[in-house]
């Protein structure tokens, strides 16, 4: 039921197997449960597609302590030099919500992801984090600009 087009039943399993979205992160959902092998092979049938769903449903694990077995890394790993699946984990790591000033989360957020690149040595996993940085810096600038001329 997970196949383009999605349909409605699709996507109810999808954001079920994703996990609640709130303003601390993600709720991991039963995606975590699933065996790898499991994933794997669902995932070779159609890998351009298929990578990128299981890339939105994968647990939001980008801290330095999950980082290096997380579901994401793994899919960046197998599966990086896709851009779909790049612009997934990146839907997935922008998802959620914070409270106070978002310069600050974003700065937080881009801190994370230096921590993990620094002991990172996949190469698909190293440009998705760069890229993911250089967003984070834009982010921050421009929410300093806007918190700025809100007189924050």
């Amino acid at each position: 039921m997970i196949v383009p087009p999605m349909d409605t039943r699709g996507f109810v399993i999808t954001r079920w197997l994703r996990g609640e979205v709130g303003f601390g992160g993600r709720s991991p959902g039963p995606m975590r449960h699933i065996p790898r092998e499991e994933i794997w092979k669902w995932i070779a049938v159609d890998p351009e597609k298929r990578a990128a769903y299981i890339a939105g449903m994968a647990p939001k694990d980008f801290e330095t302590q999950t980082w290096p077995g997380s579901l994401i890394r793994e899919l960046l790993c197998r599966f990086g030099d896709i851009d779909a699946v790049r612009s997934a984990v990146h839907a997935n790591f922008f998802t959620g919500g914070w409270s106070g000033p978002a310069s600050l989360h974003y700065s937080t957020e881009k801190n994370a992801l230096v921590e993990i690149r620094a002991s990172e040595n996949n190469p698909n996993a190293v440009r998705w984090l760069n890229d993911a940085i250089s967003a984070t810096e834009a982010n921050i600038e421009h929410a300093k600009i806007e918190e700025e001329a809100r007189g924050y």
